[in-house]
């Protein structure tokens, strides 16, 4: 028998005998990469695997702002996540657009009462915001990932309306935010978990919000991911809240699926129903997300 590696075993058959060893001894984090189960609101503490874009189209119905109400209307919005390595990454937030109508509830407009329009290229309660997130917890150690984000935003762009004296909406201000992340599996790994405890500070701003220019609202969320139905598709029932607890409230209950097509693109839509308060009331979401 020859000793000659070409005879006995051809060159193509090393080289995949090469690959799949090299395969068999990357860690996890180079792995195939999941598909893309993200839920259309609450964020995952583990970092994500790739640059990463999201973009969301909302309706909602019957919110409440500083100087108008029943404010039903349509925004779109997109957030992009980039990991710089495995605990360490940035997102960020930026609303595209807003439309909609609502009532006139400042008395001292002449036109109080009446329908106006809002719109422009800016979003209500979600500023333009640019976060820094920092995994610290891995749930092969601890069975569960843990998290914090800390983030920064402002208003870009303000909301116009077609009130008579020619008032614009949320046309200034700055927020501040951070959290806890943390999220894990539940039931034989049959369930993904997720859940997000944080603070938002809103300072300057104008036009906003019925608690005032500056004020402090809890974001809390919390979503449940279970098993696919069929190919590809994974119901989902998630929970938010934002507010004070007191002078505003927006709570919601939105039941959703999730459509992995491949594993670096997934299309979502959820129903958001309000459950009282001040937020929307019954809304619609549908949603993308694609990894580079």
């Amino acid at each position: 028998m020859s000793t000659r590696i070409s005879r006995s075993l051809p060159l193509e058959r090393l080289v995949v005998a090469v690959i799949v060893l090299a395969g068999s001894r990357l860690p996890a984090a180079m792995a195939a990469p999941p598909p893309l189960l993200l839920p259309l609101e609450t964020r995952y503490a583990q970092t994500l695997e790739g640059l990463t874009l999201t973009g969301s189209y909302r309706y909602f119905t019957d919110m409440e702002l500083q100087e108008a109400d029943r404010f039903d209307g349509w925004s779109l919005d997109l957030d992009l996540s980039l990991p710089l390595n495995d605990r360490f990454q940035l997102w960020l937030s930026l609303p595209v657009y807003t439309r909609g109508q609502a009532r006139l509830t400042n008395p001292g407009q002449p036109d109080t009462g009446r329908e106006i329009d809002i719109k422009g290229n800016g979003g209500v309660y979600n500023f333009t915001t640019l976060n820094f997130e920092h995994q610290l917890g891995f749930a092969r150690d601890s069975g569960y990932n843990l998290g914090y984000y800390l983030g920064l935003g402002m208003v870009v762009d303000p909301l116009d309306t077609s009130a008579a004296k020619g008032d614009v909406y949320n046309h200034r201000g700055r927020m501040t935010q951070g959290g806890v992340k943390l999220d894990g599996t539940a039931w034989g790994d049959s369930i993904r978990w997720l859940g997000n405890f944080g603070l938002r500070w809103y300072w300057q701003t104008d036009d906003l919000s019925p608690s005032g220019d500056n004020f402090t609202y809890f974001d809390l969320k919390g979503a449940a991911i279970f098993p696919a139905w069929g190919e590809g598709v994974h119901p989902v029932i998630e929970a938010t809240y934002l507010g004070d607890f007191g002078q505003y409230n927006a709570l919601t209950l939105s039941p959703e699926l999730i459509l992995t097509l491949g594993p670096d693109l997934s299309l979502k839509a959820g129903i958001p129903v309000g459950l009282g308060g001040e937020g929307n009331q019954l809304g619609a979401t549908a949603q993308f997300s694609y990894r580079f």
